[in-house]
């Protein structure tokens, strides 16, 4: 009776153990996943800003040469 125990017991923590593991894998995961996001975020923000930029600079240029045209 004595080593069913023991071994009921055993098992049990040997469970506990793969529980633990597989939850720290899929919180890694998540991590992982998290920061690519965040840096697809990113680059899509530095990209949007030089599309904004370039089109400023566009537009000026083009106010430049029609107040030029005008003189």
């Amino acid at each position: 009776m004595n080593q069913s125990r023991e071994k009921i017991w055993e098992q049990k923590m040997l469970f506990e153990k793969e529980k633990l593991e597989k939850s720290h894998e899929l919180e890694r995961e998540r991590i992982e996943a998290e920061k690519e996001k965040w840096a697809y975020e990113k680059e899509r923000a530095i990209t949007e800003r030089e599309r904004a930029k370039m089109e400023f600079e566009l537009r000026m240029k083009e106010l430049e040469l029609r107040y030029q045209k005008k003189d």
